[in-house]
């Protein structure tokens, strides 16, 4: 650092107020440079928000604790299975198949009469008839599934098509549409994947076929 030389004499240099001047003065201890105290505030305030949102995505979250399915049956409660005092009557023909809706709430059947009926389970000691038969294939029916979500009902038939229908209201149920599978053969059994993208499609024709949206 410079001096002035004035008088025979040099001259002490005017003091520096910037930090990097007080780090060059001798014995001056060099100072840390401190974050704003407002960005620890910002900080602390982020990791509260995180946690909240940890906490609600874990009650609300599909699959989690909260949410998970009351345990079945096990395998020797079923070797002891018995017949319940109530039996489903309604149908006019065969019946081919039942399923039950994935939050057990609701019970399909499909007969022979062209007709799929739907049953309340909620009292599962006394179920009761839920709203009109669904009708619409040209034949019989042959088996119902339910889309692992539950608002979806595919029905197969004897006049080898399959149909879908929106079942959101279990009571009105409405059709969403029609497709030939392409099968030589009347149909027998249909089943979603466990993602719901994929229907597999049973016939007598010996074949499986897949239907994709």
């Amino acid at each position: 650092m410079a001096r002035a030389f004035r008088g025979g004499q040099y001259e002490a240099p005017a003091p520096q107020h910037s930090m990097i001047g007080e780090w060059l003065e001798v014995g001056a201890e060099p100072r840390p440079w401190r974050k704003p105290r407002r960005r620890k505030v910002l900080f602390a305030l982020a990791t509260v928000l995180l946690i909240a949102l940890t906490v609600m995505i874990a009650l609300v979250w599909p699959g989690s604790e909260a949410d998970a399915p009351l345990p079945g049956a096990t395998p020797e409660e079923w070797s002891h299975a018995a017949p319940l005092e109530k039996t489903l009557h309604g149908h006019t023909g065969w019946v081919r198949s039942v399923v039950f809706s994935p939050d057990g709430r609701t019970l399909a059947s499909s007969s022979d009469d062209g007709t799929v009926r739907f049953w309340d389970m909620s009292d599962r000691t006394n179920p009761t008839r839920l709203g009109e038969p669904l009708t619409g294939h040209a034949d019989a029916m042959a088996a119902v599934a339910y889309s692992p979500d539950g608002r979806t009902l595919a029905t197969s038939s004897t006049d080898r098509t399959v149909r879908f229908w929106d079942v959101t209201d279990r009571t009105r149920p409405t059709l969403l549409g029609q497709t030939p599978t392409g099968h030589t053969d009347r149909l027998e059994s249909v089943a979603f994947s466990p993602d719901g993208r994929i229907l597999a499609v049973g016939s007598d024709d010996q074949t499986v076929r897949l239907l994709a949206p």
